[in-house]
């Protein structure tokens, strides 16, 4: 009885040093300012169309049990379309909104702290000049521009199974 007696407390211990650590909230002296983030835009006219996509990869082909699951948006408008992580929209709404504040403050930079997308690449397509815009993250945003591939499709008779 007193070993059982000793493991239940053990395990409450641990229950309550857990939960204590895990469930620790940041918080912000009452004066916390952080400096805004700077944006730059440019705007690709209005989405005609939105398209939404359940997307799952494997992060590390290592342990290709532990899948990625996201939710991405086609946009597609008159002269482009883009393809971008939902969260990451939404991110980039709330930057551009505070980016007009010289500061925010610790509810305002909370509200990005939540918003973490699962991958960065935004891909851009221009269907006038016919070129493809791929933008990601490494260290800082970059990007860079292909020409968009041209397909000749012939259409033959018969079957072939590949």
């Amino acid at each position: 009885m007193k070993n059982f007696t000793i493991k239940i407390l053990i395990l409450t211990l641990t229950f309550f040093v857990l939960s204590n650590v895990i469930g620790q909230t940041i918080s912000y002296p009452p004066n916390f300012k952080f400096k805004s983030e700077t944006f730059k835009s440019e705007s690709l006219g209005v989405a005609n169309q939105n398209f939404y996509y359940k997307i799952s990869f494997v992060k590390n082909p290592k342990v290709p049990d532990n899948k990625t699951v996201a939710i991405g948006i086609l946009q597609i408008g008159e002269n482009y379309s883009k393809f971008i992580d939902v969260i990451q929209l939404q991110r980039d709404s709330v930057i551009e909104k505070q980016s007009h504040q010289s500061t925010i403050n610790a509810d305002e930079f909370d509200v990005l702290l939540k918003l973490k997308t699962q991958w960065e690449t935004i891909v851009v397509k221009d269907f006038k000049d016919k070129n493809i815009f791929i933008q990601d993250w490494a260290r800082k945003t970059y990007q860079y521009e292909i020409q968009n591939p041209v397909f000749n499709w012939k259409l033959k008779e018969g079957k072939k199974i590949f």
